[in-house]
């Protein structure tokens, strides 16, 4: 702002006594020119649309010598000042696309040139617009979330954590600095692990994951990064690579900043953690779970087959003695049977000798 205060002095091109209508008003023009160029790319803060932007009409840019583009006409207040602006219709809609101006938002406006009507007034000519108070990155995640909500990205994954986690692929930027965390947390063998490092830009992650998910190496794909969110957190959230985390047929998971941090990614992808000592955490108590269920089971089945030899060994036992149960009764019953052929065979011999004696008696007699 330094240049304002160096105003043009008092013009040297004028006669102080007299001079013609034309004369003043060209050399005003001229120096009214050279004023405005002070105040171009400058930004004017939280302004309001006077009226309703929604008939908003374009008419040809007759400033321009060629005829070409269209721009509208629109004021804007401070609160307490008011003056007339000039958009280019291809800059308006497409800034009014991302922000959807209405007169309930303010805005911010970046100054192109300034001119001044033959009837005094000032009108501005701006070469950019957008909602006050929203950053580039806001912008970004607004079209972003745009995006998964028109594709149904937020719905559409939700694929388990492996029964038992053995081989997983960590994928990083080069600025990230937590895997050792990660390794000492899961629990799990340096070689069970792998660290993939790629650059911070959207594209060079999405490439990276793709490249993991297709070597069919890995059980799971985490990407992680500590850290609070600046500029390269987005990043993990841009459309190329959420394209590829719901392509993917394995698991993927994220683990992004701290918890306070909420990127996009954590809602599209399978899990999402609020920070990487957490999935490293969750990993251990998933592997930990398994190896307890299998302990479990394994006491399960080492009792029930004690009780199952102990209670085949009392069928055996009381199947011997039914056994020699049987068998004695058996025996019995031969000793009687043979006691009773004997008595039989007694009597008969008796009878038989009763007879021969009868005979004898008979013949001697008779």
């Amino acid at each position: 702002m330094s240049n304002i205060s160096k105003l043009p002095q008092k013009s040297s091109s004028i006669s102080e006594e007299k001079t013609t209508l034309q004369n003043i008003i060209n050399v005003f023009s001229q120096k009214a020119l050279d004023i405005s160029k002070i105040f171009s790319d400058l930004v004017l803060l939280d302004l309001s649309f006077t009226q309703s932007i929604s008939n908003l009409k374009f008419y040809n840019d007759w400033s321009n010598p060629d005829c070409t583009g269209k721009i509208c006409y629109f004021n804007l207040t401070d609160g307490s000042k008011e003056a007339s602006f000039i958009c280019p219709e291809d800059i308006f809609i497409k800034s009014n696309r991302s922000y959807e101006f209405s007169l309930k938002k303010s805005v911010d406006v970046r100054i192109d040139k300034m001119t001044i009507g033959n009837n005094g007034k000032i009108t501005i000519r701006i070469k950019s617009i957008r909602e006050h108070g929203i950053s580039a990155n806001e912008l970004v995640k607004r079209k972003i979330t745009e995006y998964c909500k028109k594709n149904n990205f937020f719905d559409m994954r939700n694929m388990e954590m492996p029964i038992f986690v053995s081989n997983i692929a960590l994928l990083t930027t080069n600025t990230g600095n937590t895997a050792s965390d990660i390794m000492k947390q899961s629990g799990l063998r340096k070689e069970h692990m792998k660290l993939f490092t790629c650059n911070s830009d959207g594209v060079s992650i999405a490439n990276a994951l793709k490249a993991i998910i297709n070597s069919k190496k890995y059980q799971l794909v985490c990407l992680f990064r500590g850290g609070n969110e600046d500029k390269f957190m987005i990043n993990f959230s841009m459309i190329p690579v959420l394209n590829e985390v719901v392509a993917s047929p394995i698991p993927i998971a994220s683990a992004i900043g701290h918890q306070v941090d909420k990127p996009i990614i954590q809602a599209v992808v399978d899990m999402g953690f609020d920070t990487p000592s957490s999935f490293a955490r969750a990993v251990r108590e998933n592997n930990l779970l398994l190896k307890s269920t299998i302990k479990e089971q394994l006491k399960s089945i080492c009792k029930n087959t004690s009780f199952s030899l102990k209670k085949q060994k009392d069928m055996v036992i009381s199947i011997r003695k039914g056994i020699d149960l049987d068998i004695s009764v058996l025996i019995e019953k031969e000793k009687n049977r043979k006691k009773t052929k004997q008595i039989v065979n007694l009597v008969l011999i008796i009878i038989v000798i009763a007879i021969a004696f009868l005979i004898t008696v008979f013949n001697l007699f008779w």
